[in-house]
């Protein structure tokens, strides 16, 4: 997925390869709650607890991290990856071209099938039952299978704007040759590949076939409702903006990224800083708030001297100039 519209409704929580990357504040409160749970169930087992949040996590950022790998590779870049309740969200720059637009969505989907196939040892060998760390090992391997399966799966579905959707654009966009009718066959394949998942859905939910419950479920209908509301977006920028412009972005150019293309009609806005950015921007204003309150009655004492004498000053007072003095002397030295 592209160009995250949410990162400045989260917070930063590091950089990695040169990419920030972020939690939205919704998927922490989420997350909370999910290892609160996880803890109950577990009776209080710390590894039982972390285990699959964090397999849930690692899938999601190492899936938003093969887009970025493929941006790189085909002559672009990547900012920032933002995690939010339905997923994630790589800002990814690229060349605006057909082919450079297939690899950068399949790259997530690349990533999943490694994971997968990487993990599927565990399907093979029996736990030792005295062995807890074999135990948590196969667990966990059976897991990252199974996550990275429904993730593969449920991302190749031809809906926009998931990565079966971008790539189905992509391909659509080399055949034609045209931005419109490539976003036209996109908007229409969309709107018969939800209610196609819905159905199956109620189906695998009323004659309990296994393999089709990754279509049924609350998290399908988010998912579903906001693949719908995109696909509402690019219909009407279809309808409203020229060949060259869509999705806010002037094709025109041909090998232009985004964030050279200048095409955009809503200048993006300021970044705002990370979590930590913004708790040490407070602490470096209070503490100039305090040096400023120090230096000032420093300053009133020193009036104080000149016209009274130091015999003036109380016992209080005198304490406060010594230990001032001095951290005004280092402040100034350092």
């Amino acid at each position: 997925m592209q160009r995250s519209e949410f990162l400045h409704k989260g917070f930063r929580v590091c950089r990695l390869f040169g990419i920030d990357i972020w939690v939205h504040w919704i998927l922490a409160v989420m997350l909370t709650i999910m290892l609160l749970t996880e803890w109950v169930k577990s009776g209080a087992d710390i590894v039982l607890t972390l285990s699959y949040p964090l397999i849930i996590l690692t899938s999601i950022l190492l899936h938003e991290f093969g887009h970025c790998y493929a941006a790189k590779r085909v002559g672009g870049g990547a900012r920032s990856i933002i995690l939010w309740p339905l997923g994630g969200l790589a800002e990814c720059d690229y060349p605006q071209i057909p082919m450079a637009k297939f690899w950068v969505s399949l790259g997530g989907p690349l990533v999943n099938v490694a994971l997968a196939i990487l993990f599927s040892w565990a399907f093979f060998i029996e736990p030792n039952p005295e062995s807890r760390f074999s135990e948590i090992a196969i667990m966990v391997g059976e897991e990252m299978v199974l996550l990275n399966s429904f993730l593969l799966i449920f991302n190749l579905l031809p809906i926009y704007p998931l990565d079966g959707g971008q790539i189905f654009f992509a391909l659509a966009w080399k055949k034609f040759g045209s931005l419109g009718k490539a976003g036209w066959t996109t908007v229409v394949t969309t709107r018969i590949a939800i209610p196609t998942v819905i159905i199956l859905g109620i189906v695998a939910n009323a004659l309990q076939i296994e393999f089709l419950f990754i279509f049924g479920g609350i998290f399908m209908i988010f998912i579903l409702a906001w693949c719908w509301l995109k696909t509402e977006t690019l219909k009407q920028e279809l309808e409203h903006m020229e060949e060259d412009y869509v999705f806010g972005y002037n094709f025109s150019q041909g090998y232009t990224s985004l964030e050279s293309s200048g095409g955009s009609r809503h200048p993006s806005k300021p970044r705002r800083p990370g979590f930590f950015a913004r708790l040490k921007q407070k602490r470096l204003a209070k503490e100039q708030e305090a040096r400023a309150q120090m230096k000032a009655e420093v300053d009133r004492l020193l009036d104080k001297i000149s016209q009274e004498g130091m015999n003036s000053l109380s016992k209080k007072e005198r304490q406060f100039l010594e230990v001032a003095s001095k951290k005004l002397q280092e402040d100034s030295s350092g």
